[in-house]
């Protein structure tokens, strides 16, 4: 589901981009920096970047118990639903004398994010079925974790900013098993009778 999801975001952003600039063709790329070899990626050129940096749960407190069945009788106990946030640095690689057309993108697309942060099924109908809602958050990183992680992307500082993507729902449906439910129990049981 996370590719769902960075499909979705960048998706938005691009079509902004292209609609703003009257650009003929995409602008921003999903991809990696570097490929494994070490050389820069070729389709990255006058790009603006996508690449996942980091995938973390959020501690979000939840229940085991899924729902009530049909009848009302049993309910079925399996694992929470996982809560995700994704991290993704977009960077603008417009080598050379292109270097505002870096800035101008890196500007736009924090305008993009800021104007619509929350993708849900309401104002972007196209989300895929597994998600509900995706909310873009700007990452504050100081100089020493900012160098820490162009030193693991690529080794060369991109102008470039970083969003963590928070609440992508991962549901298996899993159940584990079925308990008769507690509201169907009647009151008296365990009442000491007078």
């Amino acid at each position: 589901m996370v590719h769902h999801a960075i499909a979705h975001v960048t998706r938005y952003l691009n079509t902004y981009l292209k609609g703003l600039f009257d650009l003929p063709e995409d602008v921003v790329v999903v991809s990696g920096l570097l490929d494994q070899d070490g050389s820069v990626e070729p389709g990255i050129f006058n790009k603006l970047v996508v690449s996942l940096v980091n995938i973390e749960k959020e501690q979000v407190p939840s229940s085991f118990t899924r729902h009530s069945s049909v009848d009302g009788h049993l309910a079925s106990i399996g694992f929470p639903p996982l809560h995700l946030s994704v991290y993704l640095l977009f960077s603008a690689h417009f080598p050379g004398t292109n270097y505002e057309e870096a800035l101008k993108f890196i500007s736009y697309t924090a305008l993009f994010y800021q104007g619509s942060p929350v993708f849900t099924h309401e104002n972007t109908p196209d989300l895929h079925e597994s998600l509900e809602k995706i909310t873009m958050d700007i990452e504050n990183l100081n100089v020493r974790d900012l160098s820490s992680l162009w030193s693991v992307v690529s080794g060369r500082y991109l102008p470039s900013i970083l969003y963590k993507m928070r609440l992508i729902t991962l549901d298996s449906q899993g159940v584990t098993k079925q308990v008769v439910s507690a509201e169907k129990v009647s009151p008296d049981v365990g009442l000491l009778r007078r």
